[in-house]
């Protein structure tokens, strides 16, 4: 139900409305719009429709145009906005009417071949998909652009293998995986693990696809749990192992499904997770598995025997007797060295005669899997080269299609409507200011993109406004925003950019708080980074606290005394007192303090 103020609220903007007072009443309506939050059926929408009559009365056509499109009336949206002046809202309100070759046209004379080959295929318009791949693989702008010029390639494969062309569409795929791989390695070797974990899953995803290559799925999945599992992204890391053994086992690779579930188990045990028994007993099962594959083969049965024997090692760490015992039992049946068939069957009949097997643990439970674990990253990032951080196009992207979450569609509106109320806004440091703020309240990664474009804004203010904004997207790419800022020529724009790494404390964050801890001179930038590690409640974060500890002194240390003694209980008590006998003088003064803080705190 609406609450008191906002019905009162929208009572006064409806009678201002009535009397023609198009001003009053717009701003009415926008203090409403400004609550994205709200989810009662019909209530928002209720304000966005006086809105878009207040707006018709002042004959602002474009803010019309963009409201019916968020209001998803895009028939009405062609007559409000036009195809020269917005061609990316316009074509999108086209394609939602199913008129996508018109749509795919207007893009094209606009120079936006991307977005016109996404419509053609929607369309089914295979032949003319490819024209305009192939027109982006000669154009000059991606000579210099090898992770670009790989996602084209991936897209000409899949039009050609959709064509038929499987000749074509295999050159194209070898030629993208070739480029993902080389650019992974460099990004690895310049620190970017961001990037080459993109790379990663763009050949995962090539895997992924009906009659490929199973090394394609296996290398993309391997080097991006790897990443996942160095950057802290314990949830995610757990899910890309449970997928890949799920995958390889339906495409009978044993092996390599017994291979993952081990280290899922392994890994699940180090961070303190019950899965590690569900895992060591799947271990057990695919490694049987591997074993009757080789035999069926007619392999040679010293391959089966060491697939049972990793079975029996994955058995033993579970600590289930009789399934030690079946294990043997199916040793005991090899053609192999009677002597060991001998010792194999005594150990079966022993293991067999054991108490029931311990009860089984849970398995990775659904809140552990992302929906978004997978995104066609690849449409993404091209779309946002070819958009080249233009702000009203990106947002009008999201109000049409960000339907999964409506506030972000919302919060894109507003952002747009305060570009339309000044037309110029990008040269107007007060309408500058006020479009960053609504690109930062839209917290979605695909804005950052235009705040990258902003933060070399001529104006210094313009430039501190990104950092603000930047600082509300809890993304790891925006560090690369904010680093900007830490090292700008102008004293406000660093404040704000220290300000924003201040904020950015979530737990995929963490390394690259660290790596800016690390690397920085600067004492405010330091201690900045070092309160948003403490903010991070997870173990690692209380670990670089003591690091500080031990090898700082002066503000940074005492900084880290404070906030590791009132850190989240995280069974913290046993690792401060193991680096307080590693230390002496300053540092072992510090543990000192700590170790009396959470013992005081201990209930």
């Amino acid at each position: 139900m609406p609450t008191r103020d906002e019905i009162d609220t929208k009572e006064r903007a409806d009678r201002a409305l009535r009397a023609g007072q198009a001003a009053e009443a717009l701003g009415l309506y926008r203090s409403l719009l400004a609550r994205v939050a709200v989810f009662e059926p019909g209530l928002y929408e209720s304000w966005l429709e006086g809105a878009l009559g207040a707006y018709r009365m002042r004959g602002a056509r474009r803010a019309v145009g963009f409201i019916q499109l968020a209001l998803r009336r895009f028939a009405e949206v062609e007559s409000a906005l036009t195809a020269e002046q917005d061609p990316v809202p316009w074509a999108l309100a086209l394609g939602r009417q199913g008129r996508r070759k018109e749509a795919a046209s207007r893009l094209e004379k606009a120079g936006l071949r991307v977005l016109a080959a996404r419509e053609l295929e929607e369309a089914g318009d295979l032949p003319g998909a490819r024209a305009l791949w192939e027109r982006l693989e000669r154009d000059p702008r991606l000579r210099l652009r090898a992770y670009e010029m790989a996602l084209v390639q991936l897209m000409r494969s899949r039009v050609e293998r959709g064509l038929g062309n499987e000749d074509t569409a295999a050159q194209h795929l070898i030629q993208a995986v070739s480029g993902l791989e080389a650019l992974a390695d460099d990004y690895e070797s310049r620190g970017q693990r961001e990037r080459a974990f993109d790379c990663y899953l763009l050949i995962l995803r090539v895997g992924q696809g009906a009659g490929a290559a199973f090394e394609n799925l296996a290398e993309g999945y391997v080097n991006a749990i790897r990443i996942l599992m160095a950057d802290g992204q314990r949830d995610f890391a757990l899910q890309y192992m449970d997928d890949f053994m799920t995958a390889a086992a339906k495409r009978f690779e044993f092996h390599a499904a017994a291979t993952v579930a081990l280290d899922a188990a392994d890994y699940s045990r180090r961070q303190g997770l019950a899965f590690e028994p569900d895992f060591l007993r799947k271990a057990v099962e695919l490694w049987t598995e591997a074993a009757r594959q080789s035999l069926s083969q007619g392999q040679a049965p010293e391959l089966a025997e060491n697939a049972f024997s990793a079975a029996l090692d994955a058995a033993t760490s579970l600590g289930d007797l009789p399934l030690m015992g079946r294990v043997y039992e199916a040793l005991a049946e090899l053609p192999i060295d009677a002597a060991k068939t001998v010792r194999y069957a005594a150990l079966a009949t022993r293991y067999s005669r054991a108490s029931e097997s311990p009860p089984a643990g849970p398995a990775l439970p659904s809140a552990f899997k992302s929906p978004g674990a997978y995104q066609d990253i690849a449409w993404q990032d091209l779309i946002e080269w070819e958009l080249d951080g233009q702000a009203e196009a990106t947002l009008a992207l999201v109000v049409v299609e960000r339907t999964d979450h409506l506030r972000f569609v919302r919060a894109a509106l507003l952002a747009l409507l305060a570009a339309v109320d000044q037309p110029a806004w990008a040269d107007q440091p007060a309408a500058a200011r006020a479009v960053i703020a609504g690109l930062g309240d839209v917290e979605v990664y695909e804005v950052l993109a235009p705040l990258e474009r902003l933060a070399r804004h001529t104006l210094p203010e313009v430039r501190a406004a990104v950092m603000g904004a930047a600082g509300k997207i809890l993304c790891k790419r925006s560090f690369q925003t904010v680093k900007l800022g830490l090292d700008d020529s102008d004293e406000r724009v660093r404040a704000e950019a220290r300000r924003a790494l201040r904020g950015l404390h979530f737990r995929d964050g963490l390394e690259p708080l660290v790596r800016i801890l690390r690397e920085t001179r600067d004492p405010l930038v330091r201690e900045a980074a070092l309160s948003a590690v403490a903010d991070v409640p997870i173990l690692e974060a209380a670990l670089v606290l003591m690091d500080v500890i031990r090898e700082h002194d002066g503000p940074l240390r005492a900084l880290a005394v404070d906030r590791l003694s009132s850190f989240p209980s995280l069974g913290l008590v046993p690792h401060v007192r193991a680096y307080a006998e590693l230390c002496t003088g300053g540092a072992r003064q510090g543990f000192d303090a700590v170790l009396n803080a959470l013992e005081a705190y201990r209930p």
